[in-house]
């Protein structure tokens, strides 16, 4: 029974956190959450957010809003999209 408490003490501890983790964006990944969720973007890409996680990837590559970005070989254009919203007003997407 001690081991059962204990088991579910430390599920709900890492419940809690995930949950406390994801309420905690800043302002930037909420930009970058919102132009995802924008229509410009096709049932396709929007598939493909779970696997890339691009709120966690550009907060790791440290995207600032008023950086001039140049984006290498941009491909079919997935991260485009969602750059283009977030640079549009202070920054340069290249």
């Amino acid at each position: 029974m001690k081991k059962l408490l204990s088991q579910l003490s430390v599920a709900a501890i890492v419940l809690t956190s995930t949950l406390s983790a994801q309420a905690a964006l800043t302002p930037l990944q909420e930009k970058v959450k919102s132009a995802m969720k924008m229509e410009h973007r096709t049932e396709q890409e929007m598939k493909r957010d779970r696997n890339r996680d691009p709120v966690r990837a550009l907060d790791f590559f440290g995207l600032k809003e008023s950086m001039k970005v140049i984006e290498f070989a941009p491909g079919n254009g997935w991260y485009t999209k969602i750059l283009e919203t977030v640079l549009y007003k202070e920054g340069e997407l290249l």
